[in-house]
């Protein structure tokens, strides 16, 4: 299968339907993946109004079947409601995923497959249709499940360190009932009891493939899950395996990476405050900012690196990134003390001189009595009428 990827940027487009907004999602963590680049459509009743979703489908949701096949790499449904869609939207993403080569997944939730009683379910629609499991119609378990591994040979599962998600990460407090479809592939099932569930399924479909996760990844059923620490590692590698990517199998520099472009990017907002605030006071920054920009290369040169899989030069570019914006921060502050020290003297001359004069007129006025005359008498004499 063909790798889908923004052949300018290399890195895999996706689209993110359902809770996209909010902290405790894993949009979050998938929008600081550099190997991802991420556009949201909020579309799930358990978060918003239906009146705001579909104003957010008119705004956010690709308007031709060219727009979702040419600037998206994978669809993700992470609880979304299939009442907010077109039937022309279903079409599109079997037709892109058929002939395009679109990756598509379908995370569990209460609006997801069969959804929960009293919500629509997506049988019967054409996006159901290219998924690996069958939804049952308003089936949602509420039994407590636990992940085991079927196929620990398949690239998604090779790539993380399953032996670490113990209990109770690898514990969901609900799921979806579904049933594996004929000719699909399983990766791994929701243990209750004897009985076992479909929890991760994949199934080539013409050009492309798709994915079905059988119980959410939010908390609202995945909360143990969400703490486990490959969490990110797990929902990005999902999406670049679901885009025919290479999923990268390295953990420790990854993490490493990621917490180098955070450290950089707090740093760099404080360096650019400074400047900003120093250049209020005319101080010449033109310096600082042109070795700004030329480690801003650098850092975007480690992200190309990390990009390409490069993890160890990714890291090591990165780190003497950080050193030397760590050093203009230093001088940034040096320059902000010296253009601080005549606002300084100026403010130690004003108060001096306004002490100097308010004390001369002072003592003038109040002890020496200059503009005064000296009365020697206080009561007048009476003329006798």
């Amino acid at each position: 299968r063909e790798p889908r990827r923004d052949p300018s940027t290399g890195k895999v487009r996706l689209l993110f339907i359902g809770n996209y907004v909010g902290r405790d999602t894993p949009a979050r963590v998938l929008e600081h993946e550099p190997l991802l680049q991420v556009r949201g459509v909020p579309a799930t009743l358990a978060w918003y109004q239906e009146k705001f979703i579909r104003k957010f489908m008119r705004i956010y949701m690709p308007r031709t079947y060219e727009d979702l096949s040419t600037r998206n790499d994978v669809v993700v449904f992470s609880d979304a409601g299939v009442g907010f869609f077109e039937a022309r939207h279903f079409t599109w993403f079997k037709d892109a995923v058929l002939n395009e080569g679109l990756g598509l997944a379908m995370i569990g939730g209460v609006e997801s497959f069969g959804a929960e009683p009293g919500r629509p379910p997506w049988i019967g629609t054409k996006v159901a249709e290219i998924l690996p499991v069958e939804g049952i119609y308003q089936s949602f378990n509420g039994a407590t499940g636990s992940v085991e591994i079927v196929d620990p040979g398949d690239e998604l599962i090779a790539s993380l360190p399953w032996d670490t998600l113990v209990p109770p990460l690898n514990t969901f407090l609900r799921f979806n009932d579904l049933i594996l479809k004929d000719g699909a592939h399983l990766l791994a099932v929701l243990k209750v009891g004897k009985q076992s569930y479909p929890f991760l399924a994949t199934w080539t479909q013409g050009a492309g493939q798709t994915l079905a996760m059988g119980a959410g990844w939010h908390p609202a059923g995945g909360v143990y899950f969400m703490r486990w620490e490959y969490y990110g590692d797990y929902a990005s590698n999902l999406v670049l395996y679901v885009a025919g990517v290479k999923v990268p199998s390295e953990h420790g520099l990854r993490h490493v990476y990621k917490v180098q472009v955070t450290q950089y990017q707090g740093a760099k907002a404080l360096l650019m405050a400074t400047l900003e605030f120093v250049e209020k006071f005319n101080a010449d920054t033109r310096s600082l900012v042109s070795d700004l920009g030329m480690n801003n290369d650098r850092s975007d040169e480690a992200e190309r690196l990390y990009i390409e899989q490069d993890f160890q030069r990714a890291t090591s570019l990165m780190e003497d990134a950080i050193e030397r914006l760590e050093e203009l921060t230093v001088k940034s502050l040096k320059l902000r003390d010296r253009a601080l020290l005549w606002v300084y003297i100026i403010e130690y001359l004003v108060v001096t001189a306004t002490c100097l004069i308010t004390g001369t007129v002072v003592y003038t006025l109040m002890v020496k009595r200059r503009l005064y005359r000296e009365v020697y008498f206080t009561r007048g004499r009476g003329e006798r009428l």
